[in-house]
C-alpha cells in the first residue's frame, strides 16, 4: 500500500476506513470486474501537486497542459490474468 498521507494508510490498515468507501475511488474503479490480480488507484491532483513541489512540473508545454490535467480527479488501473491472457484496464475520473 502506498499513499501520499500516513493517515490514509493508518485508517485502511486499522480497518477504520475502506478505500472502496471513497467517493473518488468508486467513481474511478467502482465498476471494475470481479477479482483482479493488481489494482492501482491514486488522486491525480495530489500527484500533480507533488510533482510541482519536486520541481518536475516546469516548462511551457507542461504549463499549457496543466488546465486539462487538473480535470482528472482519480486514476485507476486493474490487471487480470487468465490462463493465456493478461488484461489491463485504465480508468480516469473526469467530472
Amino acid at each position: 500500500m502506498v499513499s501520499t498521507g500516513a493517515t490514509a494508510i493508518g485508517a485502511i490498515a486499522q480497518h477504520t476506513a475502506s478505500l472502496a468507501d471513497s467517493r473518488s475511488y468508486r467513481a474511478a474503479l467502482g465498476k471494475s470486474p470481479g477479482p483482479v490480480g493488481s489494482l492501482l488507484y491514486f488522486d491525480f491532483n495530489q500527484l500533480l501537486s507533488l510533482g510541482e513541489q519536486a520541481g518536475l512540473m516546469r516548462g511551457a508545454q507542461l504549463a499549457a497542459l496543466r488546465p486539462d490535467l487538473e480535470r482528472i480527479r482519480g486514476v485507476g488501473l486493474t490487471a487480470t490474468r487468465e490462463e493465456s491472457d493478461t488484461s489491463a484496464e485504465l480508468f480516469l475520473q473526469i467530472p
